[in-house]
This record gives structure tokens, C-alpha cells and sequence, in this order.
């Protein structure tokens, strides 16, 4: 068996995993990634084409880690000489009286995030290629937009190993254990020596640190991708990202010919290792009817379904904290459904607890608590 050693490990090499190990390479602190699957893998969270970027919601926190995440992810871009982000805004439809809604715009207004509420007038004007449903209001939202997740990951290894990060792929994990205040971790042929771990193990969490017993929910979900030989008009440059708060559904522009649109609604309790990836008809027909009422007439075609998992807590927020009995490994968990948005926000935070520094956004409220309810241990 072989063995290695450094001074920082981090388990599961998704998003924040990633973004981790990108900001421990930039510290110049020796670190080492590792994957059970391959780099860039269509098995978790963190694939497909597109996933949305905003800063609408209710909890006020979220919009102060939209604005950092933005700082950061535009950092990224010009190290990389790569486009990751691209604000094309958000227009969000829903009744006047959603609760969700009303709570978002009360949180944007709390922290002066940039937005309008447009009249359906103004929107026609504005989106003339749209129809808002019946009885909606909507809210604009110009520092929204849309990331590539693929690339993103790419990029984010990519400029870790550059500044010194090693990163191994196709390691399953098959033992974690605490030594005298370093930590052991093997795999099927490698046993490695670390001062901390950060674990970032998406839907595995919960199996990697299971004498936590977090109560992680990992849900089957799929994102429908249609197509129209009428699509002039329906590019970031003409059309943002839109979300209908009354049926949970949110979608894209046309995007690499591609429009993409989604159910946000949890969908079907799944093992991450056991995961059902047929199309569902039903939540297909469904999205379709939506994207056919919002863009009429184009003659939508659906052409691919794509299956991701979420990992979420049981109030939705994210845990990003120390272990409660081994201080040197450091969770960050439960990102699912809204997470990708704040990846290399998160990966600093992430990075700043394992080196014992006072992260730079106040985020106790998405700590390990006994309020929260995350664990199941008695």
C-alpha cells in the first residue's frame, strides 16, 4: 500500500471540495484532493450546463454571500482568463400574496441589494419574448445570472494544481480515523497522513462522518433540456435567468443551443450509490407545458434529461463548522439545490476554519448546533 503525507486533505472534489483545495494552494499550504470518482464526473451535484447565480432570499445572509461569492467568482475569472459568470439578471414571478416571495424582496431591501418591481407592462417591454402567468408580479433582479458547473470545476482544480495542490481522482475512501491529533485516511491501495481534512463529501457525507449521524436527505432531481429552431431571441443578452415562486420551477436562457429548466421542488429519497437516472415523463411534461406558456409558439422539443442529486438539511440551510469532537476536521455539507452559486466563497470559509481563522462572514447560524436539529445522535 502506498503511502503519503501532508498537511491538508480534502474528501470529495465537487464544488466546494474543489474551491477548497483552490484556496488552500493559494495559502501555499501543502494539500491534497481527493475523488472516489472521476474529475468531473456526472454522479453528484455538480454537472450539466448551467446553474443559476443569485441573490434572492429570504434569509439575508445568503444575499451577503451572493455579493462575496460574486467578488470571488470574477477573481476566478480573470486568474483563469476564463468567463465563468455571466449576469444576465433574474426576473422572479410569482402572486402577490407568496409568502417566499415577499420575505425575499423584505431581505434585498434589509441589505440594499440592487432590484425593481416591474409592472407586467414593463416587463412586456423589457422581455417582449415572455409571458408571465396569469395574475403574477415580478420582481427584477440585475445581479443575477448563470454559472457553468463544469467548467467551473475544471478551472478551480486546474489553478490548484498549478499553485501546488495534489489532486487524486477514482479513490474511494475506505477508512477515516484520529491519531494523536493526526488524522489517517485510506483508500483501496493508499493510506495518507494529515493534520486536518475538510470533508466535502456531497450525498456521502453522512457515510464518510458517521458517527455524526447527520440527518442528510439526498433527493433524486432532474433538469430538462429542450430545443427550437426559434431561439433568436432568447440568448443571455436578451433573456435572463426566471424562476415562478408559485410551482417551484426555474429556468435559463438558450444557452449553447440549449434551454434548460428545472423543478426545484424536492423530488424522490434516493442512495447516491443506487440512483434511478431514467427521464421522468411526468415532471417532463410538466416543465414543458411551463417553458411552452413562457415562451409560446417556438415549437419546443425535448432532447436530454439530466439526473443530479441534493443533499439537504433538514431546514435547507448549510452546515459549514468544525467536527464537534475532532476540531481538526472541518464539515461542509447540506449545499445542495442552492448551493453552487456561493463555491468559492465557500471553499475560503472552509479553508479559514481549518487554519483557525475567524471567517470573514459571520456564519454561526450554519453551524452544528443542537437547535438546528441536524444529527440523529441521542
Amino acid at each position: 500500500m502506498d503511502f503519503h503525507e501532508t498537511d491538508t486533505v480534502v474528501l470529495g472534489l465537487g464544488a466546494m471540495g474543489s474551491a477548497a483545495l483552490y484556496h488552500l494552494a493559494l495559502r501555499g499550504v501543502p494539500a491534497l484532493g481527493i475523488e472516489q470518482f472521476r474529475l468531473g464526473h456526472d454522479r453528484g451535484s455538480t454537472h450539466g450546463p448551467s446553474r443559476v447565480f443569485r441573490p434572492f432570499y429570504v434569509n439575508p445572509l445568503y444575499v451577503e454571500m451572493a455579493r462575496a461569492a460574486q467578488a470571488q467568482w470574477q477573481e476566478l475569472e480573470r486568474r483563469a482568463r476564463t468567463p465563468l459568470l455571466r449576469l444576465c439578471g433574474q426576473l422572479v414571478m410569482a402572486r402577490p400574496d407568496n409568502a417566499q416571495f415577499q420575505a425575499s424582496l423584505k431581505a434585498l431591501r434589509e441589505v440594499r441589494e440592487d432590484h425593481d418591481l416591474p409592472t407586467r407592462e414593463q416587463v412586456a417591454r423589457q422581455f417582449p419574448m415572455m409571458r408571465l402567468p396569469p395574475d403574477s408580479v415580478a420582481c427584477w433582479v440585475p445581479g443575477a445570472g448563470f454559472l457553468e458547473p463544469e467548467q467551473a470545476l475544471s478551472v478551480l482544480v486546474s489553478e490548484a494544481r498549478k499553485a501546488g495542490a495534489d489532486a487524486w481522482d477514482a479513490q474511494r475512501v475506505t477508512g477515516l480515523d484520529a491519531q494523536g491529533g493526526r488524522l489517517e485516511i485510506t483508500t483501496p491501495d493508499r493510506r495518507i497522513l494529515c493534520q486536518r481534512l475538510i470533508c466535502t463529501g456531497g450525498s456521502w457525507t453522512a457515510s464518510l462522518l458517521p458517527d455524526l449521524q447527520l440527518d442528510l436527505k439526498v433527493t433524486r432531481q432532474q433538469k430538462f433540456h429542450f430545443r427550437s429552431a426559434d431561439v433568436a431571441d432568447l440568448h443571455p443578452d436578451q433573456v435572463p435567468v426566471y424562476t415562478d415562486y408559485d410551482l417551484n420551477y426555474y429556468g435559463f436562457p438558450v444557452w449553447r443551443g440549449i434551454l434548460n429548466v428545472a423543478d426545484d421542488n424536492w423530488g424522490d429519497f434516493t442512495d447516491p450509490d443506487e440512483v434511478d437516472r431514467n427521464p421522468d415523463a411526468e415532471t417532463r411534461a410538466r416543465l414543458q407545458d411551463w417553458v411552452e406558456a413562457l415562451f409560446p409558439n417556438r415549437g419546443w422539443q425535448h432532447v436530454h434529461t439530466e439526473t443530479c442529486l441534493y443533499t439537504n438539511t433538514p431546514d435547507d440551510d448549510f452546515i459549514i463548522d468544525r467536527h464537534p469532537e475532532v476540531p481538526n476536521v472541518i464539515i461542509g455539507a447540506g449545499f445542495s439545490g442552492h448551493g453552487f452559486k456561493f463555491t468559492p466563497l465557500i471553499g475560503e470559509l472552509l479553508v479559514q476554519l481549518a487554519l483557525g481563522e475567524t471567517p470573514s462572514l459571520d456564519i454561526r447560524a450554519l453551524g452544528l448546533q443542537p437547535e438546528r436539529k441536524l444529527s440523529l445522535k441521542s
